[in-house]
């Protein structure tokens, strides 16, 4: 097995449903995300070992990370943290962590009414639809304070958007039916862009190729990244933790995760850690195609790529550094691009 990163540029605009679905009539609208699930990328990246054995072990490819990169690593992007509440589309606020006394922020579970308050009584916004330069990971993991350094963009300005009519047919005559139009949601990336994808794969993986991506076959083409490219992107994407030991630590989800009945990630299942507040975007469900059993796959929600929660260690330990609780949750394994993060210690005011 080998361990690098796939590069996937499409010829052309992409659609990626919500698993939702649709009537086709007059004024018929699909409802499409920007950026493709993580196991759309997966499946259209094992395609090319199905199709040559479609008994396959499912674990023969696994991928991490799913990236926008465009013509260096400078362009290189992650959904942005939600926890960088922003004023007037232009300054940046940390928070702070503060229990509350005042019964009526209690909640279920005792001990956990927390409040993440941004460090200003302005208005301000969660930066959803925005993506973080992995240039700016350093500084994020260390600041306490100042977001305004960080270089967010917005996602908008990367994936463009547009919409194509179509019409449903009759099956049997293969004509078009009056009253059938419906309108389809398209993303394209712009000049220059790619999506990167870490990933593990056997020794004979194909070094480039051609594959389905996502709905209305769509083709883009891959390649395995030259190996300066890939020891440029990795050198970024690890940056200097934060030294020292912690209670607290900030859970930073780069991918979506699957969510349990608490909604809470399911990872953090029977872990010595517990969640004590967050910023999360609104759930949503996620399901998928089975191509053995030519079906769809069931759904389940997750919790968006950028959510923030705030952990407490409960071990026996004590306090831990990073590198401990990293190990703890089994940071950087690869499966099918779900459940990824990064983890900090916590220095908000937790008096």
């Amino acid at each position: 097995m080998a361990t690098g990163y796939l590069q996937i540029t499409p010829f052309d605009g992409l659609f990626f449903g919500k698993g939702r679905p649709f009537s086709i009539g007059d004024e018929s609208w699909t409802e499409a995300e920007l950026l493709p699930p993580p196991g759309v990328v997966w499946g259209a990246l094992f395609s090319q070992l199905w199709y040559r054995d479609n008994n396959t072990p499912l674990d023969a490819l696994k991928i991490g990370r799913i990236m926008l990169l465009g013509e260096n690593v400078t362009q290189c992007y992650l959904p942005a943290p939600l926890d960088i509440f922003i004023e007037d589309e232009v300054r940046r606020h940390h928070h702070n962590f503060y229990w509350q006394d005042d019964h009526g922020f209690l909640t279920k579970r005792e001990e956990q009414n927390v409040l993440l308050k941004p460090l200003t009584d302005e208005k301000v916004e969660l930066p959803e639809g925005y993506l973080l330069s992995v240039g700016s990971l350093e500084a994020y993991m260390g600041a306490h304070e100042d977001f305004n350094t960080l270089e967010l963009s917005n996602v908008q300005e990367i994936v463009g958007q547009e919409f194509k009519i179509g019409i449903g047919r009759d099956a049997h005559r293969r004509t078009a039916e009056e009253g059938k139009l419906y309108t389809v949601h398209f993303s394209h990336l712009q000049p220059g862009y790619c999506l990167l994808v870490e990933a593990e794969y056997p020794d004979d993986y194909p070094d480039s190729g051609i594959l389905k991506l996502g709905g209305e076959g769509k083709m883009a083409h891959f390649e395995k990244v030259e190996a300066q490219t890939a020891a440029d992107v990795k050198a970024v994407l690890a940056p200097r933790l934060p030294e020292g030991k912690s209670d607290f630590f900030k859970l930073y989800l780069t991918s979506p995760a699957y969510l349990d009945k608490q909604g809470h990630p399911v990872f953090l299942g029977n872990k010595p850690f517990r969640v004590e507040g967050g910023v999360t975007g609104k759930p949503y469900l996620l399901g998928g195609f089975d191509y053995k059993q030519r079906r769809p796959k069931p759904m389940h929600y997750v919790a968006p790529a950028g959510s923030v929660y705030i952990l407490e260690y409960k071990g026996n330990a004590g306090p831990i550094s990073t590198q401990q609780a990293q190990s703890e949750l089994g940071y950087g394994e690869y499966s099918r691009g779900y459940n990824q993060f990064e983890i900090i210690p916590y220095y908000g005011d937790k008096g």
